[in-house]
C-alpha cells in the first residue's frame, strides 16, 4: 500500500491505526478554558505526528497549531476542498486526507469536554465543507476546521488581543511583585504570551527590556 492510498479499516492494521488515532488525547479532558489550550495543543501536536496528519494541518504552508492566529476559519475550508472530493456519482472520494480529517475531528471531539463541543455549536460557524462535482454537492465536516472554530473559541483573535497581551508583556514588574517573585511562574507566564503573540503571527521586539524590569 502506498503513502497515497486509503486506509483499509476491514483490516486488522487499519482498524488499530483508526483506534489510536482517534482515542482520546487524555483522560483529563480540555474545558476550553485558556490557560490548558497550550497543553492541549501540545497534546494534540504529538497525535499529528503519530497519526500522520501533517499535510492537513499545515494550511497554507503555516502550522495550525502554532500559527492558528495567522489562519483564518475560511483559510481552512479551502484547504480542505483540496482533499475533500466528489466522484461522478456524488459520493465522496474516501483518500487518505478525507481518512484524516475524520480521524481528527473524531479525535478532538472525544478529547474535549461536553461544555466545550457547545462553544463549538454555538459559535455560529460551521466545520462543514462544501463539496461540488458538476450539479453533485455534498457537505462533510473537517477536522482542521473544527480546531480552528473550537481555538477560535478559546482565544479572542483580534488587534486587540494583541495589544493586550503586548502591554502585558510591558508591565512584567507589576505582575512580577502580584505573584511574590515566584520566578517558576513568572517564567511560565512569560512563556505563554511570547508563544501567544508568535501563534498570532505577532512578536514584542522589547521583550528583554521588559524582562530586566521584571
Amino acid at each position: 500500500m502506498t503513502s497515497d492510498q486509503p486506509i483499509d479499516y476491514s483490516t486488522t492494521w487499519g482498524l488499530k491505526q483508526w483506534t489510536d488515532s482517534t482515542k482520546k488525547l487524555s483522560d483529563n479532558l480540555f474545558n476550553c478554558s485558556p490557560q490548558n489550550l497550550k497543553m492541549f495543543l501540545e497534546r494534540l501536536a504529538s497525535r499529528v505526528v503519530t497519526a500522520g496528519w501533517k499535510t492537513i494541518t499545515k494550511v497554507d504552508g503555516k502550522d495550525l497549531l502554532t500559527q492558528y492566529g495567522t489562519i483564518s476559519i475560511s483559510d481552512c475550508k479551502t484547504a480542505a476542498q483540496g482533499y475533500l472530493k466528489l466522484d461522478k456519482d456524488g459520493d465522496l472520494v474516501i483518500n487518505k486526507q478525507s481518512q484524516m480529517s475524520a480521524q481528527m475531528l473524531n479525535c478532538i471531539q472525544a478529547s474535549i469536554t461536553d461544555e466545550c463541543a457547545l462553544k463549538v455549536v454555538t459559535s455560529g460557524e460551521t466545520y462543514e465543507v462544501e463539496v461540488k462535482n458538476g450539479d453533485e454537492k455534498e457537505i462533510v465536516q473537517d477536522g482542521p476546521a473544527y480546531l480552528r472554530i473550537l481555538i477560535s473559541r478559546v482565544t479572542i483573535d483580534s488587534r486587540s488581543t494583541v495589544s493586550y497581551i503586548q502591554r502585558t508583556l510591558s508591565e512584567l514588574d507589576d505582575y512580577m511583585t502580584s505573584i511574590d517573585y515566584n520566578v517558576t511562574a513568572f517564567n511560565q507566564f512569560v512563556r505563554l504570551q511570547l508563544e501567544a503573540l508568535t501563534a498570532r503571527g505577532e512578536s514584542s521586539s522589547d521583550v528583554m527590556v521588559n524582562l530586566f524590569k521584571g
